[in-house]
């Protein structure tokens, strides 16, 4: 007797690598959009930096997969680098560097070799070790105070040996400057030997860079242009602006000019278009990707599974849900395991609120009057020219029963409040519905 595998909730999107690019693609214009860049990109032969901006969830990860099995069926040398999976590093440039040099074929082992090393050596210039007398001075004379006054203190006051150090350092200064100058300038030219011999300009695409470190994000950018700034390589950065500039305001204070520090880096940025989130269109976008997710996620095409789809699909243009919240919505489906299709009305509703409004969501649970009033006003406000009035309409009564059970209900919104919460006089239903189907997608809610 052989026992069930345990179920997955959760699945990585696969990788698809040998699928045709953009197929599944349900907005319907990414592979127009790759398109249009590619033709930009074949005519930055001097090189380019620029952005791919959008919001989280907007899909930008797969646009940057797909778009990299497009350039490369049409000869174009891509490299990717996920910037989240890898601020682990202590520094960028090495991780750059070795993503370029992974690209040179069989047939340009020397120019490998020789990239290879001078990557070396410029990181052997970035990364050298202080001389053991200088490093002494610094650190015993500027411990827990002002480095420069104490530095001049030090000098003021050193014995002929220090002084001798001290002198010695700034010597050494120099010469890791000049040497660092010369690693950088014979990296540069061997870099440019490898991009120029290639027909087309070579892409890299760095994903998650809005993601990971702060401090990493902005050395990365600072990296490119410092060190990778060739003709025939452009850089591609997927990233959301409005975080990567708050990474910047973070690392050099809130009053730094954050637009006008990126534009130093990258030449132009680009909006990555998001589906309609309003109306029949938002709702098809919605219900589309929901229907991959159902695939991926193997649910059961049945009535249970059509009923949640239907309704997460119709509250996402009220509550913004981009696909990644839709993704998440299909792992609290999985996780609540709510076996009755009667349920998923109600259901699609609390994860729609707990992924957009997670402090709504744990009052309404929680059975607060004021929660269940402001509840009310969202669902009011998304109901002129929306296609699924009955369903916002039965939710807005419920809520409006449960502070007020004097409220006049016709017979048949009564029927549309069962029809979410269950038989039994709603008075009764409504709280305890609520409560355990909330307590199915979030531990956090109690009895």
């Amino acid at each position: 007797m052989t026992s069930e595998a345990p179920r997955s909730f959760y699945k990585r999107s696969p990788a698809r690598d040998n699928d045709e690019p953009f197929a599944g693609d349900v907005i319907g214009d990414r592979a127009e959009i790759a398109k249009r860049l590619t033709t930009c990109v074949d005519g930055f032969t001097d090189g380019c930096v620029f952005a791919i901006d959008g919001p989280w969830g907007s899909g930008k990860t797969w646009f940057g997969k797909s778009w990299q099995r497009s350039l490369e069926a049409q000869d174009h040398r891509v490299a990717r680098l996920d910037a989240f999976g890898s601020d682990y590093a202590e520094d960028p440039y090495v991780l750059i560097a070795s993503c370029i040099g992974n690209l040179a074929k069989s047939g340009e082992s020397q120019l490998k070799d020789e990239l290879k090393r001078s990557a070396v050596a410029v990181g052997r210039a970035l990364l050298p070790g202080l001389g053991k007398a200088a490093l002494t001075i610094i650190v015993e004379k500027t411990v827990g105070s002002n480095a420069a006054e104490h530095l001049k203190d030090a000098i003021k006051g050193a014995r002929d040996d220090e002084g001798d150090a001290i002198e010695q350092y700034v010597k050494d200064k120099f010469d890791r400057h000049d040497r660092q100058s010369q690693a950088v300038e014979t990296f540069r030219t061997s870099l440019t030997a490898f991009t120029k011999i290639q027909s087309k300009p070579v892409v890299f695409i760095i994903d998650e860079l809005d993601r990971c470190r702060p401090d990493f994000a902005v050395r990365l950018v600072e990296r490119i242009k410092h060190f990778f700034d060739v003709p025939n390589l452009v850089f591609v950065l997927l990233l959301n602006r409005s975080q990567l500039e708050a990474a910047i305001r973070g690392i050099y204070g809130q009053s730094i000019d954050a637009n006008a520090y990126l534009s130093k880096f990258i030449q132009f940025f680009v909006t990555l278009s998001t589906p309609a989130t309003s109306g029949e269109q938002g709702i098809g976008f919605a219900k589309a990707y929901c229907n991959e997710l159902e695939k991926r996620y193997s649910h059961p095409n049945n009535d249970k599974t059509r009923c949640f789809v239907n309704n997460l699909a119709a509250l996402a243009p009220i509550f913004n849900l981009t696909f990644r919240d839709l993704e998440r919505g299909f792992i609290l489906f999985g996780i609540a395991d709510v076996q009755s299709p009667g349920r998923m009305a109600l259901l699609a509703y609390l994860i729609a609120l707990k992924l957009r409004d997670p402090d709504l969501f744990h009052q309404i649970a929680a059975g607060d009057e004021a929660a269940h009033t402001a509840a009310i006003g969202t669902l009011a406000a998304a109901l002129t020219g929306n296609t699924e009035v009955q369903y916002l309409t039965a939710l807005i009564n419920m809520h409006k029963y449960r502070n007020n059970t004097n409220t006049q209900l016709s017979p048949e919104a009564r029927t549309d409040i069962r029809n979410l919460v269950g038989d039994g006089e709603p008075s009764q239903t409504i709280n305890a519905t609520i409560a355990r189907l909330a307590k199915k997608i979030d531990l956090l809610v109690s009895n």
